[in-house]
C-alpha cells in the first residue's frame, strides 16, 4: 500500500452529503462510543470484544451507515501474496486463528467502491 513513511493517501466517502445525513452521523457516534472503551485486537478476532484497525472502521461504517467498505474473508481464502497476510499469518501461529474467521484487510478498505481518492 505505502512504500515508505512519506508515502500517504487521503480517502473520502463518495456522496457523503447525501449518506452522512444528521441521523446517520447521531448514529456513527453512538456506534464509535458503544467501542471508545475497547481495547486492540492482537489476536485479530471478527467478535465485538476487542478490535484490530480494519475491523473497528469497517464496523463503525457498517454498522452505522450500513455500508461494507470491502469485503470480510474467511482467513483461509485471504490473499496471501499481501504484506498484511504475512503478519496475520504470524499471528495465527501464535494464536491459531481458526481458517472460517473473517477477516478485513486495511487494503480492501483502501479499494472500497465506495471512498474516493483526495490526496495519492
Amino acid at each position: 500500500l505505502f512504500r515508505s513513511c512519506n508515502d500517504f493517501s487521503v480517502k473520502r466517502l463518495k456522496n457523503s452529503d447525501g449518506i452522512l445525513t444528521t441521523p446517520i452521523l447521531k448514529k456513527v457516534y453512538k456506534v464509535v462510543a458503544m467501542y471508545d472503551s475497547t481495547t486492540a485486537d492482537h489476536d485479530l478476532n471478527w467478535n465485538d470484544s476487542a478490535f484490530y484497525n480494519s475491523e473497528l472502521l469497517w464496523k463503525i461504517y457498517q454498522r452505522s451507515t450500513g455500508l461494507q467498505l470491502g469485503n470480510p474473508v474467511a482467513f483461509k481464502t485471504f490473499d496471501n501474496g499481501s504484506k498484511a497476510f504475512v503478519v496475520m499469518s504470524e499471528k495465527r501461529s501464535q494464536v491459531k486463528l481458526k481458517d472460517k474467521e473473517e477477516v478485513i484487510s486495511p487494503a480492501a478498505i483502501y479499494n472500497s467502491d465506495y471512498l474516493f481518492s483526495v490526496i495519492e
